[in-house]
């Protein structure tokens, strides 16, 4: 993930979107989809539910909270560093990865977590 960021520091500095983009959807690949899952997996496996969930309300309600904190801070900041349809570009490759994750992800909606399962298991 910090070799993403490296990469997208260095094209943003140097006015290369391209580059920027590369770095932003290598950090998004890194970041989101294999580091992020082994921290949701590490999770389940070694904390009581209740614990979970209760750790997982607060990280993600203050997560939120920043989210829209950021927002409103970073309106100032555009005009400063780029135009908005280049922020609107950054955020591109978190559409295609969500476009392909619901290709690629089952339907599992109005189902059985048991017939999940035995689907998967191939029994």
């Amino acid at each position: 993930m910090l070799l993403g960021v490296l990469i997208a520091v260095a094209g943003a500095i140097g006015r290369d979107i391209p580059l920027t983009f590369l770095g932003l959807l290598l950090s998004n690949f890194i970041g989101v989809g294999w580091s992020n899952q082994l921290n949701y997996l590490n999770g389940t496996e070694n904390v009581p539910t209740y614990a979970r969930a209760t750790s997982f309300a607060f990280s993600d309600g203050f997560a939120h909270l920043g989210a829209a904190i950021s927002t409103a801070i970073i309106f100032d900041f555009i005009p400063v560093l780029g135009n908005l349809p280049t922020w609107v570009l950054f955020q591109v490759p978190m559409v295609i990865m969500g476009l392909i994750l619901i290709k690629v992800l089952p339907n599992t909606i109005g189902k059985s977590l048991e017939s999940i399962n035995e689907a998967e298991a191939g029994t």
